[in-house]
């Protein structure tokens, strides 16, 4: 009798660990990465390269802005638009070396260390973290492109430091495992039985109402490359139109980065057989800023563009053989690509042109040191200037240093012949 508990117990506790086991290896099979959350709607970095889901662009890390002159090291920010529960970030670099990962506080000063990597060979670095932030750094104290410099008599030898290549950074958590559409589309009632006696359930007739489908918002930017003729001589000149539309919101951006020349640097032309002509001039700097006095205090700011929404900018490039070297008769394709900050605050008056005019109609009438006549023919000037306005909007600028959202313009590849 013993003997046949013993082995009905020996049974039972097999098939409890062999069901563990089943469910454990469920478990562990429905546990999924969640989407990359650094390529997320709103995200921010150091470099829109680093977060732009191509291993082919490459950004450098920069010295923090708050660094004294000895700082020993470079960084990268990547900075969600909310705070997310992460677990795994990839690194992939083309010289990073020895560097420590930080995930961000509750002020914008606290960082906590998540993993330090020394000495590593490898390009892609996977580090299993654990943090609830909205803010990931990379922190840089060697790279492959470190140089030392020999010191003279009686002196040390000087390490320079390069600047990280990072070519992505990837930052992930858990996925949340989506309910099946029969557990959407049912209500099940189920009663609490006793343990040995089975339990029932029932779907309901009730029906579920669908979600409302959101129509996809166009992109904020879009961008297209025309041109008057498919042939050109080779001695040119080859002229080319850019247009660039926004969607159905207003865009703000910096207006040195929609000008001609910095647009003219930001094509890739290739040959018929694929080599890429590169430009042959440099990218051209930001113009200065310059100060304003805004309602609080003064700040240096740069020149900002607006686009009215589904408005539409004009950019022409005079000749294309200005920029890119083109010294053989072929089949040549030519695309823009670049990447441009969208600004939602900015400076300057709000008013449009039409309330600015009508305001200085106002002080010439209230002042007594102008004649009728004087009046007259100030006032019919400005009125006239008035009727010509059309409501412009008043002159935009951006703060230095003030951070957009960074989004990726790209425009259609147009084919041309040169012979």
């Amino acid at each position: 009798m013993l003997r046949n508990i013993g082995t009905i117990c020996v049974i039972f506790l097999a098939i409890i660990l062999a069901g563990c086991a089943t469910a454990s290896k469920s478990i562990v099979a429905k546990q999924n990465w969640s989407e990359n959350y650094a390529r997320m709607k709103g995200v921010e970095a150091t470099s829109p390269a680093m977060v732009d889901g191509d291993p082919g662009t490459i950004a450098e890390t920069r010295v923090p802005d708050d660094a004294s002159s000895a700082t020993k090291y470079t960084e990268a920010v990547v900075k969600l638009p909310e705070k997310k529960a992460i677990r795994k970030i990839v690194i992939n670099s083309a010289n990073l070396r020895s560097f420590a990962v930080y995930a961000g506080g509750e002020t914008e000063n606290d960082w906590k260390m998540l993993k330090e990597i020394k000495n590593t060979e490898e390009e892609k670095v996977t580090l299993n973290v654990s943090a609830v932030t909205d803010r990931i750094r990379i922190r840089v104290a060697r790279t492959s492109d470190d140089t030392t410099t020999p010191g003279g008599r009686g002196s040390q030898a000087r390490l320079k430091r390069a600047p990280g290549k990072i070519k992505e950074i990837e930052i992930y958590g858990y996925a949340q495992e989506s309910p099946t559409p029969t557990a959407q589309a049912v209500t099940v009632k189920t009663g609490t039985t006793a343990l040995g006696t089975s339990t029932t359930s029932s779907t309901t007739g009730a029906t579920t109402e669908s979600a409302p489908v959101e129509v996809p918002k166009g992109p904020p930017l879009s961008a297209t490359i025309e041109v008057t003729q498919r042939s050109f001589p080779l001695s040119g000149p080859i002229p080319l139109k850019i247009n660039i539309k926004a969607g159905a919101d207003e865009i703000n951006t910096l207006e040195d980065m929609l000008s001609e020349k910095m647009l003219s640097t930001k094509l890739i032309v290739k040959s018929a057989s694929g080599n890429v002509i590169a430009c042959s001039k440099p990218v051209p700097p930001l113009s200065s800023p310059r100060p304003y006095r805004s309602s609080d205090k003064p700040v240096d700011v740069r020149n900002a563009i607006t686009i009215d929404p589904n408005g539409t900018l004009t950019v022409n490039i005079a000749n294309l053989l200005d920029y890119y070297p083109i010294n053989a008769p072929d089949t040549y394709t030519v695309q823009l690509v670049t990447w441009v900050d969208l600004h939602d605050k900015y400076v300057g008056r709000e008013a449009t042109e039409k309330e600015d005019l009508e305001r200085q109609i106002r002080d010439i009438n209230s002042k007594s040191n102008y004649t009728a006549q004087e009046k007259a023919a100030l006032i019919q000037n400005l009125k006239d200037e008035l009727l010509q306005s059309q409501k412009r909007k008043s002159k935009r600028y951006i703060e230095v240093n003030a951070k957009g959202k960074p989004f990726k313009l790209e425009s259609n590849t147009i084919e041309i012949t040169i012979q």
